[in-house]
């Protein structure tokens, strides 16, 4: 797993910089020279836009993905482990096998997604603090949680859920 970034510092990337990122995982895809495997980890994504790109395999840990839209994104075996995608749109997104560990869902849009074998338990990130030994570095809110979180026929099977915490969250015709 990646050491994690220092705290208060977060690179925004541009679209043309994330657009960027994807064509060179696309060529790894295709074997084609230049290739290399998509790596947002610790980058601010907030907002921008993955409409129908196919980043399996693609790193986003403790990413922030405020916003984003992934819909019709193939991210299967992607990890998104301790990343913040409140308010992102995930719908009809293709996530199987997919590293949900401690990534805060809130009010995320996974209508129709296929989550199969996806790992959504808790998970924190620690960063060594010479004070108090570790400190766990956190979403703006809890990580692991799916208040609000939008599942209306997403495919759950065989998902690994413990300690989720899902208020107020929409598991109509989900696949559980």
């Amino acid at each position: 797993m990646p050491s994690p970034a220092p705290s208060n510092v977060v690179r925004r990337l541009t679209q043309a910089e994330a657009d960027a990122v994807c064509e060179r995982h696309d060529r790894l895809w295709a074997a084609k020279p230049g290739g290399a495997r998509a790596v947002f980890s610790w980058l601010d994504l907030t907002g921008l836009n993955f409409r129908g790109r196919n980043l399996s395999d693609a790193d986003f840990t403790g990413a922030i993905l405020d916003g984003a839209k992934f819909v019709k994104t193939r991210l299967d075996h992607a990890i998104f482990f301790g990343a913040d995608m409140q308010n992102a749109d995930f719908s009809d997104a293709s996530m199987r096998r997919t590293d949900l560990r401690g990534a805060c869902l809130r009010n995320a849009d996974l209508t129709g997604a296929d989550l199969f074998e996806a790992d959504l338990r808790e998970g924190v990130i620690a960063q060594p603090d010479r004070v108090r030994g570790l400190r766990i570095i956190e979403a703006t809110k809890r990580a692991g949680e799916a208040q609000g979180a939008v599942l209306i026929g997403a495919n759950l099977e065989r998902s690994k859920m413990s300690g989720v915490v899902a208020l107020k969250a929409d598991f109509t015709d989900a696949i559980l």
